[in-house]
């Protein structure tokens, strides 16, 4: 089965056109018939929903069941439209979801304008070595040849790494690019000769891993941070009862899904949510203070509603000062390759006699 990807455009079309038409007081099952007699022949996602809807399910199982859009609607999605449903307020969770998916896009696009640099550079990298290894080295290696002399040391180094680099190439890069192909798209195959004991130890090292490594942690910790006040947020703001929080929505890693777990247990033993959420470690702590500092429930909104607007900001400007660190660095990697090939290719012809 492929996994088909909704255009963020046209998931933020659907739940703003949604949030519309429920706040003029129209029904669900309404609103997505006139969608679908509307909608594009490329948005089939609406036509099977209103099939699932117009058969009785509710709209949060009805997401559930389109397995093949699971990366839009993920268990994020539906568990805000499934607090909703509980809470009679279907509409103030499309509402929710459409301000939500605005300020995540806004962060999700500034990633992606953050990695464009790095990719071309990466790649003008990458191509440079490869004309390196398989064009300028061997034009050199022949001139040399033609010319009866023998080869400087760091030139011989650095033709003899090209020549061993490219027989392990040939030899074993299919092969590895195959592992690698069938590890990332048959985990599951794989995975059933290892015992499940084994299984939990070697997913709950990777998470940790994950959690622990530079740079790509401090993201990471922030936007799951991001995701998991929000929904404290919507819960207090439609008088649910957080403990029934599922925390399979915020993430897939099982070392901070037991943080939110013990999270939900203090809750359960009659803490106070100050008190629990210190278990949260993925939490920044200027982030905890703002939640400690107040007591009463309503306070305890309007702190989290700032928590929220702070971690977006602190994305923003991490991303920002990610995009300056890399910039410069990568530059001058590419730099410091140019002039090596200068120094092992070039500069020897300057002392050989012709």
């Amino acid at each position: 089965m492929s996994i088909k990807k909704i255009s963020n455009k046209d998931l933020l079309l659907f739940i703003s056109q949604i949030n519309i038409l429920l706040k003029q007081n129209i029904t669900i099952d309404k609103a997505l018939l006139y969608l679908k007699n509307n909608s594009s022949k490329k948005n089939i996602f609406i036509n099977k929903i209103n099939k699932l809807v117009q058969d009785g399910y509710s709209l949060s199982y009805s997401f559930t069941k389109l397995s093949d859009y699971s990366k839009s609607f993920d268990s994020f999605f539906i568990s805000i439209i499934e607090l909703g449903e509980k809470s009679a307020s279907l509409q103030k969770s499309f509402e929710i979801l459409d301000k939500y998916l605005q300020s995540y896009n806004k962060i999700k696009t500034n990633l992606k304008n953050c990695c464009i640099y790095p990719v071309v550079v990466l790649t003008t990298i990458i191509i440079f070595i490869f004309f390196l290894l398989y064009y300028l080295i061997p034009s050199f290696e022949d001139f040399y040849h033609n010319l009866n002399t023998q080869l400087p040391y760091r030139t011989k180094l650095i033709i003899n790494f090209k020549n061993y680099l490219s027989d392990f190439i040939s030899k074993y890069f299919l092969i590895i690019m195959g592992l690698i192909y069938v590890l990332y798209n048959y985990k599951n195959l794989y995975l059933k000769f290892i015992p499940e004991k084994y299984q939990i130890i070697l997913l709950n090292t990777y998470n940790k891993f994950i959690f622990r490594m530079p740079i790509i942690s401090k993201i990471y910790m922030l936007i799951i941070s991001y995701k998991f006040l929000f929904i404290l947020y919507i819960c207090l703001k439609q008088n649910l009862n957080i403990i029934n929080i599922n925390n399979n929505f915020i993430t897939k890693n099982i070392y901070i899904k037991q943080q939110i777990m013990s999270f939900l247990n203090k809750l359960k033993s009659g803490s106070s949510l100050q008190e629990s959420i210190k278990y949260c470690e993925f939490i920044p702590n200027n982030i905890k203070q703002i939640i400690f500092f107040e007591q009463k429930i309503d306070d305890i909104k309007d702190s989290l509603y700032g928590a929220i607007n702070i971690i977006q900001y602190q994305i923003e400007q991490y991303i920002t000062n990610l995009q300056k660190l890399l910039e410069p660095l990568l530059t001058v990697i590419l730099t410091l390759i140019i002039v090596l090939v200068i120094y092992v290719l070039y500069i020897p012809l300057i002392s050989i006699n012709f």
